[in-house]
């Protein structure tokens, strides 16, 4: 990361788009292919494969005449840990600074303060910790976000909104990391790359949102692969549908958000905003506002099986899927067998 990249807004936009290249980083397409085979394991349809050459998925062409397999020992072993990690009950402990009784009544308002943000929208902090647990074991890697949620809060009279503090999941496709350091905190730069309503974009950053060319390409891609996992049939031999994009999608823009770690240059962090091809938002400290000794990015990274000297861990499913191969074809073997001539029986 070199320091010409904050020349000007233009550059900075360049650096960014630099950033979100999937082709500059081999380890995270084969991260991604890793973790969509084993999306497809869990729910039970292994029949999408990747193709290198162009750089997308498509189903893999299978005999109509093989059955589809039904025993899922990946499916039963993600819910055995969910519920493991699930029912683990963790309380935030706040300790307080001195003995002082101020101190002590401080830290007890702040712990009863975290409980509350737990507990706050119907749990839904616990919704998102099940689907930590769930990308934890199929991804190896999995995130949690804290930040200021600009579409939360209450509508004021004058028509401003208070916003509110929102923790979510992460998906893995939608983060880029840099490929300095094996841990968070040595990583010069983190993006999240997600899809937001157009207009709400133009209303809250007061700027003209135009869909570029490219953008267009990775968003049509993202739904691509966003439906080609949600038409997958819980019944066995429907054929998978991808719909094109309709009308209320078009109107998604691609939003890229990058916070960049303190240096020098920037002593509070620095935290870019881009879409429509254009930066649309820039401040010089990050999300998390830094206290001067220490510094977070609003990313929070859970690991499954760490490898060392590389960031992105192992998830425990890829340790089922030469049993569940195996599984499958005896699955397959047992259904053709009873389909044959006289109906024999397998001993």
């Amino acid at each position: 990361m070199k320091k010409e990249i904050f020349k000007d807004k233009d550059s900075l936009k360049l650096a960014i788009d630099g950033f979100f290249d999937d082709r500059l980083d081999t380890s995270r397409q084969m991260m991604e292919q890793i973790i969509a085979r084993n999306i497809l394991y869990y729910i039970g349809e292994q029949y999408l494969e990747f193709v290198p050459s162009s750089g997308q998925f498509r189903r893999r062409m299978a005999s109509s005449f093989l059955p589809t397999p039904v025993s899922n020992e990946v499916r039963e072993y993600v819910r055995s840990v969910v519920a493991m990690l699930m029912n683990q009950k963790m309380v935030p402990r706040v300790w307080p600074n001195t003995d002082e009784k101020e101190d002590i009544q401080a830290a007890d308002a702040g712990q009863a303060l975290l409980v509350s943000l737990d507990q706050s929208h119907d749990g839904r902090f616990f919704d998102e910790k099940e689907k930590l647990a769930i990308l934890l074991c199929i991804a190896g890697t999995a995130f949690m976000r804290t930040y200021a949620d600009a579409e939360g809060g209450v509508w004021l009279p004058d028509g401003s909104k208070t916003g509110d503090v929102a923790t979510e999941c992460i998906l893995p496709f939608n983060v880029r990391l840099d490929t300095l350091g094996d841990s968070l905190n040595q990583k010069r730069w983190v993006g999240i790359q997600s899809l937001k309503d157009k207009e709400w974009v133009e209303d809250t950053f007061k700027t003209k949102i135009e869909n570029k060319d490219e953008d267009r390409s990775q968003i049509d891609y993202q739904r691509y692969l966003s439906k080609l996992v949600q038409s997958v049939s819980p019944w066995k031999g429907r054929p998978i549908v991808v719909q094109a994009m309709g009308e209320d999608e078009d109107n998604l823009v691609l939003f890229r958000e990058v916070e960049f770690a303190t240096s020098k240059q920037h002593p509070q962090g620095l935290y870019v905003v881009c879409c429509g091809g254009k930066v649309i938002d820039q401040k010089n400290r990050l999300p998390i506002k830094s206290d001067g000794e220490s510094w977070y990015y609003s990313l929070t990274d859970f690991h499954y099986n760490r490898v060392p000297g590389r960031f992105w861990s192992d998830p425990g499913v890829n340790d089922l899927i030469s049993p569940q191969n195996i599984i499958n074809e005896i699955d397959q073997a047992l259904a053709i067998n009873r389909k044959g001539m006289g109906r024999p029986k397998v001993l």
